[in-house]
């Protein structure tokens, strides 16, 4: 049987860890298309991605 308090806490690291990849997206992403640095900073979202996500 689960844990229904480490289900919650797991669900509110999931909640932060969306948050932070939001906020990256929206700050680093922005700045690469600027700089014309997209290729890098695509390589490092896939890396976040699959850091905290799979």
């Amino acid at each position: 049987m689960k844990n229904p308090q480490l289900a919650a806490i797991r669900s509110a690291l999931d909640g932060v860890a969306r948050l932070v990849f939001e906020d990256h997206m929206d700050s680093c992403i922005v700045d690469a298309v600027e700089t014309g640095d997209a290729e890098a900073k695509i390589a490092e979202i896939k890396t976040a991605f699959a850091r905290y996500f799979i």
